[in-house]
C-alpha cells in the first residue's frame, strides 16, 4: 500500500516558506524588543532604589607632606632676585638706564640705555647693549644684564627727585603777576 501525499495539501507548507523568507528579520525585531525590555527594567530599577554607596566606602586618607622649608630659607618674597636666590650682583659698566618697558606675557621688552659715549638707545632682550653684554631681562626698574655667562642688575638713577617736564616757566624777578582776568559782565536780565 502506497501512500502518496501532496505537498501541496499539506497546510503549513506555505507558512514554513513565509518563516524562512521572513527569518532574520523577526530575529532583528526580536533583539531590539528584548532590548527596550532591558531598558525598561533598568529605569524601573532607578526610580525604585535609593541611590548611595555600595558597602561601606571610606575615603583613604593620606599623611601630608612635610613642608619644604628649605625654600623659604632659599628666597625672599618681598625682594626676589631669580629662581635660585642669591645676591644681586649690580654692574660696574659705564651705563645708566633711562626707561624700560617691561613686558610680562611674553617675558620680552626693551629698555632705553645711555651707553659710555652718552647717547641713549634703546634695546630689547637679547640684544647686545656693548661688546661681550647682552640685555637678558627687564624688571620694574632695572635691568638684567649678562656678561661673560654671569648675569648683573643696573638700576634706574633714584638717588635725586624726578625731573618736571614741560613745566610752565617762572615769571620774572621783579614783576607782578598778573591778575586773573574779571568775567564779562552782561547786562541785567529783568523779570
Amino acid at each position: 500500500m502506497a501512500i502518496s501525499m501532496n505537498l501541496a495539501a499539506f497546510p503549513f507548507a506555505g507558512a514554513r516558506a513565509r518563516l524562512r523568507a521572513g527569518s532574520w528579520q523577526r530575529w532583528i525585531e526580536a533583539a531590539l524588543l528584548a532590548a527596550l525590555a532591558f531598558q525598561c527594567a533598568a529605569l524601573i530599577w532607578a526610580l525604585l532604589v535609593p541611590v548611595g554607596a555600595i558597602g561601606a566606602w571610606e575615603p583613604q586618607m593620606r599623611q601630608p607632606a612635610a613642608p619644604a622649608l628649605s625654600v623659604l630659607r632659599e628666597t625672599d618674597p618681598f625682594f626676589p632676585t631669580g629662581a635660585r636666590g642669591g645676591t644681586i650682583v649690580v654692574t660696574s659698566l659705564n651705563l645708566s638706564l633711562h626707561g624700560v618697558r617691561q613686558d610680562q606675557g611674553s617675558s620680552r621688552g626693551s629698555a632705553i640705555i645711555a651707553t659710555p659715549d652718552g647717547v641713549q638707545h634703546s634695546f630689547g632682550v637679547g640684544e647686545e647693549v656693548v661688546h661681550g653684554v647682552t640685555l637678558a631681562a627687564v624688571g620694574f626698574d632695572n635691568i638684567t644684564l649678562l656678561r661673560n655667562g654671569v648675569r648683573e642688575q643696573l638700576f634706574m638713577d633714584q638717588s635725586g627727585p624726578a625731573k618736571v617736564v614741560g613745566a610752565p616757566p617762572a615769571p620774572a624777578t621783579g614783576t607782578a603777576p598778573l591778575p586773573p582776568a574779571a568775567p564779562a559782565s552782561a547786562p541785567p536780565v529783568r523779570p
